[in-house]
């Protein structure tokens, strides 16, 4: 299995993650997080929000929401990465959500495993170049 992250940054995409804590360690520690252009995140008791954090990724690499997409695995995401008008693509292989409220929240796609999100990343990418 190829590395998303490997191959989908080789493909031109800015690295950016929005949680800290234990995921900032679990990068760290499976030695990925320098790949990574941005790491950011909201602590329990801060004010930032989703939608905060993707206008800030936004502006941090001068890109339009049509040159970015969300990944995520809860309605919160696709519903903040939608009031900042960023397609999210949402993914399943973490059992945090199901189908149904990826879906319903507005997802653009469903990726069931790493390789299906990878696909269709490189797919969104690639049809952002036919235009």
């Amino acid at each position: 299995e190829e590395n998303v992250v490997l191959r989908t940054r080789s493909e031109g995409f800015h690295q950016h993650y929005g949680r800290d804590n234990l995921v900032r360690r679990g990068l760290g520690d499976n030695g990925i997080e320098g790949l990574f252009d941005s790491i950011r995140a909201k602590g329990a008791d801060d004010e930032t929000t989703k939608t905060d954090a993707i206008r800030a990724a936004l502006a941090e690499f001068h890109a339009t929401a049509d040159e970015a997409v969300m990944v995520g695995d809860r309605h919160h995401d696709v519903e903040a990465a939608a009031e900042c008008g960023v397609p999210c693509v949402g993914v399943l292989y973490g059992d945090t959500a199901n189908e149904e409220e990826l879906v319903d929240a507005g997802a653009v796609a469903i990726a069931h495993t790493v390789d299906e999100l990878r696909a269709t990343l490189l797919g969104i990418a690639g049809s952002a170049g036919e235009e």
